[in-house]
């Protein structure tokens, strides 16, 4: 889903770097991955439309297309050069 993504995570729940869910542009052509950076991944599948769209709510977004979408999210950390999920323990 475009306007959405995963994120740094330090003293701030949203920090950079942004991570999109899709590619724009070169692959690697970001910020380099250093031991000790935690990381919010956060895909947004849609089945067709990508256009996200905000509820009365402020809070729930649907995709433009009105189909199922889904929306997964895993805490990772870089320690000694690998990545650890933090929200599997």
């Amino acid at each position: 889903m475009r306007d959405f993504c995963g994120h740094g995570i330090g003293r701030k729940p949203h920090e950079e770097p942004q991570i999109p869910n899709y590619l724009d542009g070169k692959a690697k052509a970001g910020p380099k991955i250093k031991n000790g950076m935690v990381f919010c991944l956060e895909p947004m599948i849609c089945q067709k439309d990508s256009k996200p769209i905000i509820l009365e709510n402020k809070w729930d977004v649907v995709s433009a297309d009105g189909l199922r979408g889904s929306h997964y999210e895993h805490t990772v950390a870089v320690i000694n050069g690998k990545a650890e999920i933090l929200s599997l323990a």
